[in-house]
């Protein structure tokens, strides 16, 4: 199951601000590593990387949602995505809510705190 939803910004906001409040909420799950090297800078994927599946989280810019993210750039559009991180996870059943559930909560949560 894929969720993608859209985060409701009162103003534009920076790579680096979306990063700074993505790790505010995911804490010890918080996940950055670049995904592309350019000659303009380096393109992040941020996000949750959980030990539950159906929370790991990325974090998708500009109107098709790529989840590569500039911390020099500003952006007027953020989504949060389900994501499939690999790696050690926990071993349990859950279904197509639970997923949505996660992405739901987690915008919630970058609403607010891109909002402070």
């Amino acid at each position: 199951m894929k969720a993608k939803l859209l985060v409701n910004l009162a103003n534009t906001v920076t790579g680096q601000q979306v990063a700074d409040a993505v790790q505010q909420i995911a804490g010890r799950e918080y996940h950055q590593e670049v995904s592309t090297v350019t000659d303009d800078g380096s393109l992040y994927q941020i996000g949750q990387n959980s030990d539950y599946p159906y929370k790991d989280i990325a974090i998708g810019v500009g109107p098709n949602a790529i989840p590569e993210v500039a911390m020099e750039l500003r952006y007027d559009e953020i989504y949060v995505l389900s994501w499939e991180y690999s790696g050690e996870k926990f071993a349990i059943g859950y279904n197509d809510n639970d997923v949505v559930e996660a992405v739901k909560s987690f915008r919630d949560k970058l609403e607010l705190a891109l909002k402070e």
